[in-house]
């Protein structure tokens, strides 16, 4: 991705376009005014994030997880000084 991509300010280059417009699939024409190449690279971008979102979900999924966990730990020992504290903020 290169500066081009991403800066939302407009130029003459881009005179029309409205930032985040452009990303948006079904508009035939407005991707080519952004400098996106073809469907192909909208596909890649899509799929990878769909990628990142579902990655995102499973490291939360494990942080809840671990968390609950040392925080049965905890409970089961007794109480006294929540120490699960630390890993929680820590992660």
């Amino acid at each position: 991705m290169t500066e081009h991509d991403i800066s939302p300010r407009r130029t003459s280059e881009h005179p029309t376009t409205t930032p985040g417009i452009a990303d948006t699939p079904g508009i035939p024409g407005i991707a080519a005014t952004r400098g996106v190449a073809d469907d192909g690279e909208l596909r890649a971008r899509a799929l990878k994030r769909l990628k990142d979102k579902r990655d995102l979900k499973a490291h939360l999924l494990a942080y809840v997880t671990v968390n609950l966990l040392l925080v049965g730990i905890w409970a089961a020992a007794g109480g006294g000084f929540f120490w699960p504290v630390f890993p929680i903020l820590g992660w």
